[in-house]
């Protein structure tokens, strides 16, 4: 009976935790994001459906509100701001999708799945641990839950690692191909010369 119910609440954690990334995420000016289901982006405006209601009626809101959408597949689209300016998250997410496309799209699925799966992993293992001290005579249910913990923490973290290297890869590749030229022809100098008003240091850059 523990086995079952300590199975349950495990596959109930790691269900929430995909379910959770199912929806599309609208982000906008007025706080917390709203899980819906985009329907269509016009030129001003966007279409979309409650998450909760996908029979329900179909909303507008204005794109000058928008600042990104978190797509079910985990794909973002970011707006400008009015202020023009965007997060480092967002800024982040805009160059990663724009220059690297779907490779980076599945570095971020993978690192994002790989947090859940650690997360899930630790919770188990977590309750696994009070369990054996609550139910000191029977530790089966336990020992099976601190295994399947042990699993999630075994297969998240690798997976996570996987996906901080693929995205440092890209960081590494951004910063020389696309970053690196202005560095690269930027070295400003002292030098002492003539000036209008006489000798003087000079700072050329």
């Amino acid at each position: 009976m523990k086995i079952r119910f300590i199975a349950a609440a495990a596959i109930l954690l790691f269900g929430a935790a995909l379910s959770a990334n199912a929806q599309d995420k609208i982000y906008s000016l007025w706080g917390n994001p709203i899980e819906a289901r985009v329907t269509e982006i016009g030129d001003n405006s966007l279409y979309y459906k409650a998450f909760d209601n996908l029979d329900g009626p179909e909303y507008k809101m204005s794109l000058e509100f928008v600042t990104k959408i978190v797509y079910e597949n985990g794909k973002v689209e970011t707006f400008v701001a009015p202020d023009g300016r965007l997060s480092k998250r967002e800024l982040t997410d805009y160059i990663g999708f724009s220059v690297y496309g779907s490779d980076y799209r599945k570095a971020r699925a993978q690192q994002k799945t790989g947090r859940w799966v650690t997360a899930v992993g630790g919770v188990t293992l977590a309750a696994a641990a009070v369990a054996t001290v609550a139910e000191r005579d029977d530790y089966l249910a336990p020992v099976i839950a601190g295994l399947v913990g042990v699993a999630g923490l075994s297969i998240g973290i690798p997976l996570q690692l996987k996906a901080n290297r693929k995205l440092d890869a890209m960081l590494d590749d951004y910063t020389k191909n696309y970053a690196g030229s202005r560095s690269a022809s930027y070295n400003p100098t002292f030098s002492l010369g003539a000036t209008n008003s006489g000798v003087g240091l000079s700072f050329n850059f």
